[in-house]
């Protein structure tokens, strides 16, 4: 039998399929400024660029932090250990944090990643609600939407 390859759902995001989407009349809202955080799994599985892509066709400039790390929850060992979690994500939650006091609103205007634990880190960490990229899609995408 044929070997499966596992593909990311930021993968199906990409903008390749903004054309269709516009052939709908459907013409996405796209946010100021994003921050993303790429998943181990994204790594893992070669995506990263499709995340970053997906979060470029919704938001006006994507950053990805260059202090990313693995966020430390570990499916639910963040629940079970947030010290994991506060330990792993400092360096990132600090760059983001002050990349953000850079900003005009003193915030980006979006924060997503791909993974929900990673979100609920990343979220704890920074203090801020990450969303999955493809949410943020989603809501981007919905006729008259304003992100």
């Amino acid at each position: 039998p044929a070997r499966r390859r596992a593909a990311p759902a930021a993968r199906a995001g990409r903008p390749e399929g903004r054309p269709a989407r516009a052939a709908r009349g459907v013409d996405g809202a796209r946010a100021g400024d994003g921050v993303v955080h790429p998943t181990c799994a994204t790594v893992h599985l070669g995506a990263v660029d499709d995340l970053r892509a997906v979060a470029e066709a919704v938001a006006e400039r994507a950053t990805v932090p260059t202090a990313w790390g693995c966020c430390g929850f570990a499916g639910d060992r963040g629940m079970l250990n947030p010290e994991l979690t506060a330990g792993a994500t400092r360096a990132e939650a600090d760059e983001v944090a002050h990349r953000a006091g850079t900003l005009p609103e003193g915030r980006f205007d979006a924060y997503v990643s791909s993974n929900r634990t990673c979100e609920m880190g990343m979220s704890r960490a920074t203090g801020e609600d990450y969303v999955h990229v493809l949410e943020l899609l989603e809501a981007a995408t919905r006729p008259g939407a304003t992100v």
